[in-house]
């Protein structure tokens, strides 16, 4: 195109070409002077057209994620009728409520799911697991009660757990023991524990164990918390009772590869069940 229109530009000046030939140039080097021009516009237009959307009060990039569009339509719908009640008092309490959820949602955007003093979390968590491309399923357990595991909803997640290694998932728990549970001057852990521990060996989870006195150089290391395969990783808060007051569900890559860091410290302090046992028998 570029050859063509200069070849009509030389013509014209230079006249030493015939007119029927001028006249050909001409047919070429017109049109594509306007198809140029034309496509010019159009990216123009498309610019204009992008930043005008980007700026429109709804997000066209959910239109494709099902389900999401829908919601926003509902979140848009009942924000504008809260915004449009007559009492100020309502509006006031309303905004307050409505900036906990905003937070919330800015978490949620970075990838991490809260949930709050409820065993819903155990329906994602199972989920998850069901759904691993990565079989392997790596657990700490930070155990200061005898009830850790006891309740209803305890046993069931264990009962869960077995399955998985039915299924061919790879299970490693690393069990940090409170010094009630393992005394400083006993060998094993007390009784009820170490029954756990020797259970859930039986059923083919890579069971290893320390004292939380093992970690006192290193207290970041207590808690309870979970990498499923290389999809997300799991936190949990407990109370004295050892119910669930908090459970942190992060899909983002940094929240992974910190809980990867911290299971690689951890290894370096437990020790597999197998072998406090073989020590105990010598």
């Amino acid at each position: 195109m570029v050859i063509a229109i200069g070849l009509f530009l030389m013509a014209i000046e230079s006249s030493a070409l015939p007119t029927g030939m001028l006249a050909l140039l001409g047919a070429i080097a017109v049109p594509t002077v306007l198809v140029v021009a034309h496509l010019k516009a159009d990216r123009q237009r498309h610019r204009e057209l992008t930043a005008m959307l980007n700026v429109l009060p709804i997000p066209f990039a959910l239109a494709p994620a099902p389900g999401f569009f829908q919601q926003y339509l509902k979140f848009a719908d009942a924000l504008t009728k809260i915004g449009r009640h007559n009492d100020r008092l309502f509006r006031d309490l309303a905004l307050h409520r409505l900036t906990t959820v905003a937070d919330e949602f800015a978490t949620m955007a970075t990838g991490r799911i809260v949930f709050h003093a409820t065993e819903t979390w155990r329906t994602a968590y199972q989920h998850i697991l069901e759904t691993l491309r990565v079989k392997t399923y790596l657990s700490v357990a930070w155990v200061r009660t005898n009830d850790y595991w006891n309740d209803a909803p305890g046993r069931q997640s264990m009962q869960f757990n077995y399955e998985l290694v039915g299924r061919g998932i790879r299970i490693e728990r690393v069990h940090i023991l409170s010094e009630e549970l393992w005394p400083f001057d006993e060998r094993l852990p007390t009784g009820g524990i170490l029954e756990w521990l020797v259970e859930q060996r039986g059923q083919g989870i890579h069971v290893s164990l320390l004292r939380e006195s093992d970690l006192s150089k290193e207290p970041d290391l207590l808690r309870d918390f979970a990498i499923y395969g290389d999809r997300a990783t799991g936190t949990q808060e407990l109370d004295e009772d050892s119910r669930t007051v908090r459970f942190v569900l992060s899909f983002d890559e940094p929240s992974i590869q910190k809980a990867l860091d911290r299971w690689e410290r951890l290894t370096l302090y437990s020790v597999p069940l197998q072998n406090v046992v073989d020590q105990m028998q010598d």
